[in-house]
């Protein structure tokens, strides 16, 4: 096929929204969409030159895949090189053993696998993978592993056929999209499955041949007509769409018709065909490859070298550095390896093979040892910085993140604190909730409660069926078997104790239900207590910590950001207001857990933050926020409040702690 200059200049507008959504600056909450136009370019382009091949019975498997490890692998395989001095220096253990993961499976191109599975109710923010953009590049490879064989058959029928059969893979692609993006939004956005329709209607472009443009070719009213409208469905994607849009499906036909129009319309010599084949997008269009490959390394590697988020001019000015370093990759590595005179197509087989092996060998390494955790000085090793789960033995039944566990009642049996007393407490709530399993563990052996402690992913106290989390997870179920076990059972308890994400149920619109079942439970429930969510930080508080330790640096929790507490604030004196209407509701204060006995606000007596990820509090931090409660105001009310403990046999023992 000839070249096309505005197609390069396409690719500079699919590059730079990407570049500029995953850097965070405020604008482009869409920018994500440009690897929807990726898909429909490459489609096109790769298509076309298979096609004209096929044509003229010059088609080769073996040259074809030649062509495509010349193009992707040299560049690649310099960004990851260049990534793993800079991880091994600046990642925390978990993120280090997370990376190397996501090392060997970007090198077997299933990283798009990786992101899938891994993408859980407690998985480390995206903004912290430096790989994670790779999984495009794996959905790719997948396609073409796939369709050159696909058309090769294809090509013995004839051109209506081969079109018909792929439309109607396209459009189960795009069926399948629609309905998983619905139902499990993690598999719609990562799998090829759901994202080979975006592919192929670049494919079909190419496919279609003069027959589709010889319209447009006589009438450049309309060639005008669909340049602009193709440019406008790429601004509207990239400028509004945001992380609350279902996406894959029928969404993504925004962007994907856009560059479908301005492929086949933007053609030399209409106002969009200028504009798109300038030097400057065409220049930047050139380098869009390495620049796609350069941008999130840099900016995941800048948020794990700083202690508190990046500004946006710190981020703005690495978004130009992976420019800057696209360039330099485009000029002395992916230019070089495509010309065919310097290496023969067995030395390129066999030093893919070798630089593919030797990142699943540093992958492995990685994954096995755990992050290398020797790494860290010991002021920085801090043992329970993590959430009191069921498999670290406490009972949070997270099968969102655990999918050994089975919904039903097998979540619903785990016992905290007094062993043989026959005062018994439920602890109930979501992973808000589970958090403070520790601390209820402790009270309940100093003031003789059996606590029976029911959680599951988003499951807020409530009677309905209303869920703060995908309703394809299998926490859905088990929330609403928790509720049941609420509704049935409450009154079995002397005290019930709840917690919750308040501020984001204040958000969702669902704080009401939630206030409406602590009514409930208050008269059938001789005491009921509301438990707070400590204070939201606007990033991985416990994180920041351990890098400062890792580095030398001073740490001041001071510094870091919590705007978006603001919404727990609100949430809390609606809370606070209930209880002062209920003689047997008691709200406990931040101050009662945190504050009193500790060194500052949300700093633990022995200089560790209580938060772990910035929102709940970790293992160790419960620990010591119970040595805080149990001195409080609120833990004197409840124990004055609580009827008297008495031994009795038949009376259901809590089951022994193996955290305790």
């Amino acid at each position: 096929m000839h070249y096309r200059p505005e197609v390069d200049g396409l690719r500079a507008l699919a590059v730079v929204p990407v570049i500029l959504f995953h850097a965070g600056l405020p604008g482009f909450s869409g920018g994500f969409v440009g690897v929807d136009v990726f898909f429909v370019i490459s489609g096109f382009l790769i298509t076309s030159i298979i096609a004209a091949e096929l044509d003229t019975g010059r088609f080769r498997i073996a040259t074809f895949y030649e062509r495509r490890a010349r193009r992707i692998l040299p560049a690649l395989f310099t960004v990851m090189a260049v990534c793993l001095p800079l991880a091994w220096a600046w990642m925390l253990p978990r993120d280090l053993a997370a990376f190397a993961d996501s090392l060997a499976a970007t090198a077997g191109f299933v990283s798009n696998l990786l992101f899938w599975r891994t993408a859980d109710y407690f998985d480390s923010a995206a903004e912290f993978k430096p790989l994670l953009h790779t999984w495009s590049l794996a959905v790719e490879e997948q396609y073409y592993l796939l369709f050159p064989p696909l058309l090769m058959l294809l090509w013995r029928l004839p051109r209506r056929w081969r079109l018909a059969a792929l439309v109607l893979l396209g459009a189960s692609s795009f069926v399948l999209a629609q309905r998983v993006s619905q139902s499990a939004p993690s598999a719609a956005f990562y799998l090829l499955p759901t994202r080979g329709w975006e592919l192929l209607i670049g494919s079909l472009l190419a496919l279609s041949g003069p027959a589709a443009t010889d319209a447009l070719a006589r009438s450049r009213a309309l060639r005008e007509g669909g340049g602009l409208l193709g440019i406008v469905l790429l601004g509207y994607a990239a400028l509004c769409f945001d992380h609350t849009t279902p996406f894959p499906g029928a969404s993504a036909l925004v962007p994907t018709l856009g560059a479908a129009l301005l492929i086949v319309c933007a053609t030399p010599g209409t106002a969009m065909g200028r504009v798109l084949g300038s030097r400057p997008l065409v220049a930047v269009g050139l380098l869009s490859y390495s620049a796609y490959l350069w941008h999130q390394p840099l900016l995941a590697l800048a948020r794990h070298r700083s202690l508190l988020p990046p500004g946006h001019a710190v981020m703005a000015g690495v978004a130009l550095l992976s420019l800057l370093l696209a360039y330099a990759s485009w000029r002395w590595v992916e230019t070089p390896m495509r010309q065919r005179g310097r290496l023969q197509r067995r030395q390129v087989f066999v030093l893919a093979a070798a630089g593919s092996a030797a990142f699943l060998a540093l992958g492995a390494a990685g994954h096995l040892a755990r992050g290398f955790p020797g790494r860290l000085p010991a002021a920085a090793q801090v043992s329970e910085l993590d959430m009191p789960r069921v498999d670290n033995g406490w009972c949070f039944y997270s099968v969102d993140s655990l999918p050994q566990l089975a919904v039903g009642a097998a979540g619903q049996g785990c016992w905290r604190g007094a062993a043989t007393r026959t005062r018994r407490a439920l602890l109930f709530g979501d992973s808000f909730a589970a958090q403070y399993e520790p601390l209820w563990h402790r009270a309940g052996q100093e003031g003789g409660l059996a606590v029976h402690m029911v959680s599951t992913n988003w499951c807020h106290p409530a009677f309905g069926d209303a869920f703060t989390g995908p309703r394809s997870s299998p926490a859905y179920a088990q929330c609403l078997d928790n509720r049941r076990l609420l509704q049935a059972r409450a009154g079995d308890y002397e005290l019930v104790i709840l917690g919750a994400a308040w501020g984001n149920l204040l958000r969702r619109g669902q704080l009401d239900g939630a206030l409406q079942a602590l009514r409930e439970l208050a008269a059938r429930v001789p005491l009921v207590v509301v438990m707070p969510s400590p204070r939201q930080y606007d990033g991985d508080v416990t994180a920041a910590f351990q890098r400062s330790r890792m580095h030398g640096e001073a740490f001041d929790i001071a510094d870091f950001p919590a705007a978006g507490d603001a919404l727990s604030v609100a949430a809390h004196a609606r809370l606070q207001a209930e209880a002062a209407r209920h003689a047997n509701v008691v709200f406990v204060p931040r101050e009662d857990l945190f504050g009193a006995g500790a060194r500052l606000p949300d700093l633990a007596a022995d200089g560790i933050p209580f938060s772990l990820e910035g929102w709940h509090i970790s293992i160790h931090g419960a620990r010591q926020a119970a040595e805080v409660f149990l001195r409080s105001p609120s833990w004197r009310t409840l124990r004055a409040r609580l009827p008297a403990a008495t031994d009795a046999p038949g009376a259901r023992p809590a089951q022994r702690s193996t955290a305790s």
